[in-house]
């Protein structure tokens, strides 16, 4: 089997569809490893990975051992697929799984760990993309990252008490003391955006002096809706400055970098895995609250079992947990003491503590490669 003149020494389906936790939707998604065409080394140099789309990926042998020896749990897993996932298999393959219990180290207690406690990190951070969906979240325009410090322009009548009377004698009150969101000042003074004029104040970033006048000389506060910068006008001499505007563009980078990312997630996302989180209510991925219960199981049985249990048994708990049918802080703190848990078991297992057959594996990669490549001759 040739992908784009690579041969794949290996394929299998992966993902929810080998742990079976898939459901109706669910994605068909593809692994495996490849050799790469001695034609296109020589041309393009060496390529550790071909990618065909989001859903099919292949690695070249040398990467995928050297993964497999530092403990990777995604192609630890791969190497231990289930027979009714394996797609194309080879005999070259074959003799990399018959030494697939050398890769079993204490070393996975880290790698399986650190696996499991990102996706609770990710299943419960609030800033989500999905919960920004959730929150309305719209594009923002430049006029609505700049405040204004006004100088002379009443913006609102605060509240007087007693200690403050003197202020209120000196009429200092009935002026703006700290900043207000542009809108809304130009809301309270009956002002329109587009008869606003700015000049930058020089030595002070992002500053401007603002102007206001109704006879349509100015170029308003920025360009329309898509502009990315303020405006600035020719100001009269004889004009009278009203107040100072700062332009928050740090803030409005981020956002716009945010905004971008959360539309590009919008188009790639899995809709049916939106839709099971949307209805739970606990502001969760439950996929990732999912992987991190699976792979944890998945590493307990490692220094017991001495192998990769890839599909689970207890699918349907697993299901229910990407739906949200159990309370989140309980499969946490689950989590959290399965992980105490896995640590003590690998430490008083009889596993070695390091992978240690880097000779082996050096010598059949060399060993398939070269019968590869003298078939090309």
């Amino acid at each position: 089997m040739k992908i784009e003149g690579h041969k794949i020494l290996f394929k299998a389906i992966v993902g929810s569809q080998s742990y079976g936790t898939n459901i109706e939707g669910s994605d068909i998604d593809y692994k495996g490893v490849f050799l790469q065409d001695p034609q296109d080394l020589y041309l393009n140099g060496y390529k550790d990975e071909l990618r065909l789309n989001k859903d099919e990926v292949y690695v070249e042998l040398d990467k995928f051992l050297s993964l497999c020896s530092t403990g990777n749990p995604t192609y630890l897993e791969l190497l231990y697929s289930p027979e009714n996932c394996i797609v194309h298999n080879t005999e070259d393959f074959k003799k990399i799984s018959k030494i697939r219990h050398l890769f079993l180290t204490k070393n996975l207690r880290h790698s399986f760990g650190n696996y499991a406690a990102e996706q609770i990190r990710k299943a419960g951070g609030l800033k989500k993309k999905m919960n920004w969906e959730k929150e309305k979240t719209v594009r923002k325009t430049v006029e609505d990252m700049c405040s204004v410090y006004s100088f002379d322009m009443k913006v609102e009548q605060p509240k007087i008490n007693r200690r403050d009377f003197i202020k209120e004698f000196l009429g200092i009150y009935p002026y703006a003391s700290s900043a207000i969101k542009l809108n809304k000042w130009l809301e309270i003074n009956g002002f329109r955006n587009q008869d606003c004029g700015l000049v930058k104040i020089e030595h002070f970033r992002d500053c401007y002096i603002l102007f206001h006048s109704k006879d349509n000389k100015y170029k308003g506060i920025s360009s329309g809706e898509y502009a990315n910068e303020v405006s600035l006008s020719e100001i009269p001499k004889y004009e009278k400055p009203l107040a100072i505007l700062f332009f928050h563009r740090d803030a409005y980078s981020t956002h716009c970098k945010e905004y971008r990312e959360y539309e590009k997630w919008l188009e790639d996302r899995n809709t049916l895995r939106y839709v099971d989180v949307e209805g739970h209510g606990q502001k969760i991925d439950g996929k990732n609250i999912l992987h991190c219960t699976r792979i944890l199981e998945t590493a307990l049985e490692i220094p017991t079992q001495k192998t990769i249990n890839v599909y689970r048994e207890n699918r349907e708990f697993l299901i229910g947990i990407r739906r949200g049918q159990f309370d989140l802080q309980t499969l946490i703190s689950k989590a959290e003491s399965n992980l105490a848990t896995l640590n003590e078991l690998f430490l008083s297992s009889d596993l070695p503590e390091k992978f240690e057959h880097h000779d082996l594996i050096n010598s059949i990669s060399k060993e398939i490669k070269m019968n590869y490549y003298m078939l090309q001759k």
